[in-house]
């Protein structure tokens, strides 16, 4: 069974814009997802397509059982992946899918997307014109729409969606590590 924001809308859900969470509501969310990934790439898998509805959430906001075991398996069967807003640029170029770094980029995604309340591309490009903006394009500003996100936060943010595979964290394992004092402030704070 899934859990609903406070608008109704289903944590998985991304087809419609949402009101931004506040950074303490958003790690909470996004915790669980940067934690799964973190044990997929531990034991040296990639997924490579990932997506906010790839997650599904328990009552109590944790991810439900057997995510991991899900995830695993879609990592082992992966043919080519889609070509959509969360997927990394260069998958679409047909490299990188043995790269963890394609993970980190989709964790990027759906954390603009929670921190946001919307994507950070328009769904409604087409496929081509969607990966130039994604490989090409700065990240659009997340202050305009989330003005509270820790500066710790949106450099990690920036670099994970970087269409530039080089400036992204190498995994999941080093994006846990480089948000960790975010998450520690919200826990103390």
């Amino acid at each position: 069974m899934t859990d609903s924001s406070s608008d109704g809308t289903p944590p998985g859900s991304s087809s419609s814009e949402r009101p931004p969470l506040p950074w303490a509501e958003v790690w909470k969310r996004f915790l669980p997802i940067l934690d799964a990934l973190v044990v997929l790439h531990s034991k040296g898998l990639v997924h490579g397509n990932l997506s906010l509805a790839t997650f599904e959430f328990s009552e109590t906001g944790g991810l439900d059982e057997g995510c991991i075991e899900r995830l695993e398996a879609q990592a082992a069967v992966q043919s080519l992946p889609n070509v959509g807003p969360y997927t990394a640029p260069e998958l679409a170029l047909g490299t990188g899918a043995d790269d963890p770094r394609v993970d980190v980029y989709s964790l990027g995604v759906i954390l603009y997307e929670l921190l946001c309340g919307r994507l950070p591309w328009s769904v409604d490009l087409d496929p081509a014109a969607l990966q130039d903006r994604k490989a090409n394009s700065k990240l659009p500003n997340p202050k305009r729409f989330q003005p509270d996100i820790p500066l710790d936060v949106l450099k990690v943010l920036r670099a994970a969606t970087s269409g530039s595979p080089q400036i992204r964290p190498q995994s999941g394992v080093v994006m846990r590590a480089l948000l960790g004092p975010a998450g520690h402030s919200v826990a103390d704070g």
